[in-house]
């Protein structure tokens, strides 16, 4: 098998800390560190999918997929361990990846201790099927072969057709991708210790948010056209218990930066052409947006949070969350059934407005299903949340091959399709 593990690809350093534990000394009480046990880190879980294509006889054929991942387990495994993703479709298993782990140093304090995964496939483990795609997640241990299941999701794998330009135009091999519409609400907000000499205090995604900063993981749908004006205007509003939250000296709100992004191109037949192809963007987008507030404003106003993502003077997102009169934040109520996020890390209420202008595809029945890949929610809070909402635009790229003579299709959502070539 060909086989390939690139660990840790932008993934992050984060200290490791249950959540607890975590909340406790945030709020100054004494906690024994501890090792977690063996769980998968939902927040930072990610899928793709990578198309491949032979030649036969001077014609590309189309062969299918690889899924490739990104995961990081909380807890302590030894050298030589691995994580196994199998991948299966109504109970027919459809491939097996095994992929050594990366283990970080964090022998000074077992609290900290994670293993993770970066960029991990086997090009030889190709799939040719599409829809809902089952993964169970396991980590076999490095020196006694014990295996562990953390959990079972689901992956939605989708294609788009594609075809050459020319006289006469050219069907060619199909574009694979996985769908991330139903991580639309799954926002985390994450922050720094308190302490500032805390040598453990990274950051949640190891993307600039140091020290005391906070920042907030948000998930959308839309082409660069369509995102890249938005993002450049973003601004976040905030309010504490109804009032207005303001703070001198706050950091510069709403820097960005991509955790993940995945971006795909369909090229098809405008209507009328003789030959020419159009291209259609589509890009799912996993972002941090920096706060305008630090973690000590947190624990020092208890209390209903709600801040307002902004772009061009409406609301693109609505989050909320709880901070106790200890100072600790509350933790989600899926994150009391099991969602594990690490340490300083909440899951908070998200809001998806329908006209914001950022999202340009949404698929609220994703959203239904559950959040994190198909994990099904378990509180009404996030039930009410993800039947809230709305569709937007067509949810994927269509799959019209081309066929000769047939009349050219038009594109899918009222702004593709907008470049020519």
């Amino acid at each position: 098998m060909n086989l390939r593990t690139i660990a840790a690809l932008s993934l992050s350093t984060s200290a490791l800390l249950s959540t607890a534990v975590s909340h406790a000394q945030d709020a100054g009480v004494a906690a024994a560190p501890t090792a977690p046990a063996l769980s998968l880190d939902d927040g930072t879980l990610w899928f793709e999918a990578e198309s491949v294509e032979d030649t036969v006889a001077g014609a590309r054929v189309d062969r299918g997929y690889y899924l490739k991942s990104w995961v990081r387990v909380w807890g302590r495994l030894p050298a030589d361990s691995a994580v196994v993703f199998t991948y299966s479709q109504n109970g027919r298993q459809l491939a097996r990846v095994r992929c050594t782990v990366d283990i970080p140093g964090f022998d000074r304090d077992p609290a900290f201790a994670h293993v993770r995964i970066g960029n991990c496939y086997d090009r030889a483990a190709l799939i040719t099927v599409t829809g809902d795609i089952q993964v169970e997640i396991k980590t076999v241990n490095g020196q006694t072969d014990a295996e562990t299941v953390l959990a079972t999701r689901t992956v939605n794998v989708q294609r788009v057709a594609q075809v050459a330009g020319g006289v006469p135009p050219t069907a060619l091999p199909d574009n694979y991708y996985v769908s991330h519409h139903g991580r639309i609400i799954d926002s985390v907000l994450f922050w720094q210790s308190y302490n500032h000499n805390d040598e453990f205090a990274w950051s949640y995604v190891d993307h600039g948010i140091g020290g005391s900063l906070v920042g907030m993981l948000v998930a959308f749908n839309a082409d660069d056209t369509i995102s890249d004006p938005v993002i450049a205007d973003f601004s976040v509003r905030c309010q504490v218990n109804g009032q207005p939250f303001t703070t001198e000296g706050s950091p510069i709100p709403a820097n960005t930066s991509n955790v993940r992004s995945t971006r795909l191109h369909r090229s098809y037949l405008p209507p009328g052409s003789t030959g020419g192809t159009a291209i259609q963007v589509m890009r799912y987008v996993h972002m941090q947006v920096q706060m305008p507030f630090r973690s000590t404003h947190l624990r020092d106003h208890p209390g209903r949070w709600t801040c307002d993502l902004r772009s061009n003077g409406k609301n693109v997102r609505r989050w909320a969350w709880t901070v106790a009169a200890n100072g600790a934040l509350e933790p989600h109520a899926e994150q009391r059934a099991g969602l594990n996020l690490g340490p300083r890390a909440i899951l908070v209420e998200t809001t998806i407005p329908a006209d914001g202008g950022l999202d340009e595809r949404t698929n609220p029945a994703e959203v239904r299903a559950g959040g994190f890949y198909g994990r099904p929610w378990t509180s009404d809070i996030a039930r009410t949340q993800a039947a809230a909402v709305p569709a937007i635009g067509q949810p994927y790229l269509p799959h019209e091959p081309y066929r000769p003579g047939r009349p050219a299709a038009a594109a899918s959502g009222a702004r593709a399709g907008r470049r020519r070539r």
